[in-house]
C-alpha cells in the first residue's frame, strides 16, 4: 500500500511539473481552435456575397455584410425546424420514459430469466442499424405510415430502447436500496416509489439520455428522408440539403451567403439543448443518488 501511495504521488508530481503543463495547455489550445476554426468560417461567409466567398481569403472579413442571409434563412427554416424539434421531443421523451421504467423493473425486481432477458436486450446494441432500414422500411410502408410523423416517430422510440436501459440500469443498481425498503415499510406503492423517489434522484442520468437521444435524432435525416415525401411534415435536416441547394438559393448576390446561414442556424436547437444539460455536470449534480 506505501509503495502504490508513494508511485501514485510520483506520478501526480510529474503530470504537475511545468513542462508537462505547458504541453496540456498546448494541446488544448490547438484542439479549440480546430473546433472553432470551421465554425467561425462558416460564421464570416454568412455575411458575405457570393463574390467575396469566391475572390477574398477565406480567413478574410466581409466587404460588405450581408445581414438579410440570416433574417432569410430563419424563416426558410422555421417550419421544418418546428417540425424536427416536436417530432426529437416526443421520441426522446416517450423513449427515456420506458426505459426507465424497464430498467426499474430490471433493478429492483427478480424474476426467472431476468439476465437472460437483459442479455438478450443488450445483445441487439451488436446489429447495425443500417441492416434494419429494408426491413423497418417494409414494415411503415405495409403499415400505411408513409408521409406521417408516425413512421418516425415509432422506429424511433423503438431503436431508442435498447441503449437507455443499459445506461439506466447501470445507474439505478447503483442508488441505496435502504431508500426503497423504507418507502415499502411506510406502505408506498412501487410506482409511487420510482416516480417520487428513484425517479427524482436519476434526474441528471435522464437529462444525459434526453439530450442524446435529441441530438441523435435531430441530427438524423437518412430514415425520416426515406419515409416523408410531403415538405410540409418533413424533417429539417432532410430538407436542409433542398434549402441550401443553387436553386433554393438563387436570385440574390448571395446565395451561398444564405446557405452558411441557415447552416449556422440549423444547430442552435442543439447548441440550447446542450447548455441547458450542461448545468448538471458543472454543478456536480450527476453523481446524485449514487453510492459514493
Amino acid at each position: 500500500m506505501l509503495e502504490t501511495s508513494i508511485k501514485r504521488r510520483r506520478k501526480y508530481r510529474g503530470m504537475n511539473s511545468i513542462p508537462v503543463q505547458i504541453l496540456l495547455i498546448a494541446y488544448l489550445l490547438m484542439s479549440i481552435v480546430f473546433v472553432i476554426l470551421p465554425v467561425y468560417i462558416t460564421f464570416i461567409h454568412s455575411f458575405k456575397t457570393d463574390y467575396d466567398i469566391q475572390m477574398s481569403h477565406v480567413f478574410a472579413l466581409p466587404a460588405r455584410w450581408i445581414f438579410s442571409n440570416w433574417n432569410t434563412g430563419f424563416f426558410r427554416l422555421l417550419p421544418n425546424m418546428l417540425n424536427s424539434i416536436a417530432v426529437c421531443v416526443i421520441c426522446a421523451v416517450i423513449s427515456a420514459l420506458l426505459a426507465y421504467i424497464t430498467a426499474y423493473t430490471f433493478t429492483r425486481f427478480n424474476f426467472p430469466g431476468k439476465n437472460v432477458l437483459f442479455s438478450l436486450i443488450i445483445a441487439l446494441m451488436l446489429i447495425p442499424g443500417l441492416l434494419t432500414l429494408t426491413p423497418l422500411y417494409l414494415v411503415v410502408t405495409r403499415l400505411g405510415l408513409r408521409n406521417t410523423w408516425f413512421a418516425v416517430i415509432l422506429p424511433w422510440i423503438a431503436s431508442g430502447q435498447v441503449g437507455a436501459v443499459f445506461l439506466f440500469r447501470t445507474f439505478l443498481s447503483q442508488q441505496p436500496s435502504e431508500l426503497f425498503e423504507s418507502a415499502r415499510i411506510d406502505g408506498a406503492q412501487e410506482a409511487r416509489v420510482m416516480f417520487t423517489i428513484s425517479m427524482p434522484l436519476a434526474v441528471p442520468i435522464i437529462i444525459l439520455q434526453l439530450i442524446n437521444t435529441f441530438s441523435g435524432l435531430y441530427n438524423d435525416y437518412i430514415w425520416s428522408m426515406m419515409v416523408i415525401d410531403n415538405k410540409a411534415i418533413q424533417l429539417l435536416m432532410a430538407e436542409l440539403k433542398t434549402l441550401t441547394s443553387d436553386g433554393a438559393t438563387a436570385g440574390g448576390d448571395s446565395s451561398k451567403g444564405l446557405a452558411y446561414a441557415m447552416y449556422l442556424l440549423a444547430g442552435i436547437p442543439l447548441i440550447l439543448v446542450s447548455v441547458v444539460g450542461m448545468k448538471y455536470f458543472i454543478s456536480g449534480d450527476f453523481a446524485s443518488g449514487l453510492k459514493l
